[in-house]
């Protein structure tokens, strides 16, 4: 099991959890900073665009394996220059754009901690797609419960 399916793992045993044991964590926080309402004003146009994201690197992948799948026939030269390396590359184009424009809109909140669990989740989306902030949304929902979740 990869890390980042262990850290998806703990953060929805996590959340779980929480009703039962009676933790004080509000999904709408009475007063969030300017930079976490900012983040939290990018869901409408970011959870598309990072499902959208996830859709064009299946693609993507599919013709990846593909392509890797005759790899040890061919010495790499070759393998770049042939048909299902440059399809895979094609199909990378895309997806490749598209995380230019995320990275884009999310970079300014990278190391903001955030206290409301609706930033938090969509932190933790973010992370599902690029395997990246799982372990800030787990710091973040730590602080929320007191105690740091690993």
């Amino acid at each position: 099991m990869t890390t980042a399916s262990l850290s998806r793992r703990r953060l929805v045993t996590g959340l779980a959890a929480a009703p039962l044991v009676g933790l004080p964590i509000s999904t709408r926080a009475a007063s969030l900073s300017t930079v976490e309402a900012d983040f939290l004003a990018l869901a409408p146009k970011l959870v598309p665009m990072l499902d959208e994201y996830d859709r064009l690197m299946e693609a993507a992948g599919l013709l990846y394996e593909a392509a890797m799948k005759v790899m040890p026939a061919h010495p790499w030269s070759r393998m770049e220059a042939s048909p299902g390396w440059q399809a895979y590359l094609e199909a990378r184009r895309p997806a490749d754009a598209l995380d230019d424009r995320i990275e884009a809109l999310v970079e300014p909140f990278f190391d903001a901690p955030f206290g409301s669990l609706d930033a938090i989740l969509l932190r933790h989306r973010y992370g599902m797609s690029f395997e990246a902030w799982e372990d800030h949304a787990l710091r973040d929902l730590g602080r929320l419960w007191g105690r740091p979740c690993a």
